[in-house]
């Protein structure tokens, strides 16, 4: 497993990565929201020792000097999520989405883009942790499928409320997640 996953095994690699991906999503919805996020750098350079430690478990337990994309991920996701170490520690909007939907947003906000923007906005600040986790991780992970299967919104939510409800998942359950959303 070359290229991206052996990468992440490099702290120096990993922590900067990570914090860039983060941070994208929030500049996604600053235009008319107005989003910012405080992630915590420590907790990111934590999930690294975490990774490697469950690369190497798997190694070990599975006999395999090299776990594939599937195990990577499942080893990630788990890493980055798990239970009160989430790299969000803080979501901050400039205009809530309640201000979106009552009207008193921005005022260069037209009524058709607050409706659009409206759903992604309840379900980030809802799922913020779990979405950009998992969405760095499949995205991980389908680097390296020929033909990656895609998931849509009703997927995409559906496995941020099993990660907020079961925050204490094994990575030996998200490997299978990834493994079979890719097959």
């Amino acid at each position: 497993m070359d290229g991206l996953f052996k990468n992440l095994e490099n702290k120096d690699f990993f922590v900067p990565k990570v914090i860039e991906f983060y941070k994208r999503v929030p500049a996604e919805v600053a235009p008319i929201l107005g989003c910012e996020v405080e992630i915590d750098e420590g907790r990111i350079e934590y999930a690294h020792s975490e990774y490697v430690q469950r690369i190497n478990q798997f190694a070990a337990l599975l006999d395999s000097a090299n776990p594939d994309h599937y195990k990577r991920a499942g080893a990630l996701l788990y890493s980055l999520y798990r239970g009160p170490r989430q790299v969000i520690t803080s979501l901050t909007w400039e205009h809530t989405p309640d201000d979106l939907e009552t009207g008193f947003g921005p005022v260069a906000v037209t009524k058709a883009e607050a409706e659009d923007m409206l759903p992604f906005a309840r379900f980030y600040d809802d799922y913020h942790n779990e979405q950009v986790a998992f969405e760095f991780c499949y995205r991980c992970c389908a680097a390296y499928d020929e033909s990656p299967r895609d998931y849509d919104f009703d997927y995409l939510h559906n496995m941020c409320w099993f990660m907020k409800e079961n925050p204490d998942t094994a990575p030996e359950a998200y490997w299978m997640i990834f493994k079979s959303l890719m097959q």
